[in-house]
């Protein structure tokens, strides 16, 4: 039986740490589950990263009240169903909100 949409189970890469090694140093882009697994965000979780681009953009509230973005949008890449994270873009938006304090 044919499976509907992705990669069928042959082709699927397990993430795991040496896969991630993979990824080219400069330009990184990851995916959510990759980046919460990343050695350099071992406090990230994948569910807080998932909140984190939820919130990315702004919202309206029952009042029709706008609720800010977090600002996040910068570093998300979306194509199709598929939430990219660009490495670099994340951490200068983790740096800005260290400054902002």
């Amino acid at each position: 039986m044919k499976q509907r949409g992705g990669l069928g189970p042959d082709m699927r890469k397990e993430m795991t740490m040496e896969n991630l090694g993979k990824v080219p140093a400069s330009g990184q882009i990851m995916t959510v589950k990759q980046l919460a697994v990343h050695p350099r965000y071992q406090w990230l979780t994948e569910s807080a990263l998932r909140h984190m681009i939820f919130a990315a953009n702004p919202s309206f509230n029952a009042k029709a009240e706008q609720i800010p973005g977090n600002g996040l949008d910068c570093a998300i890449i979306r194509i199709n169903r598929r939430v990219l994270i660009d490495v670099d873009k994340f951490d200068a938006w983790l740096r800005s909100h260290n400054e902002e304090k």
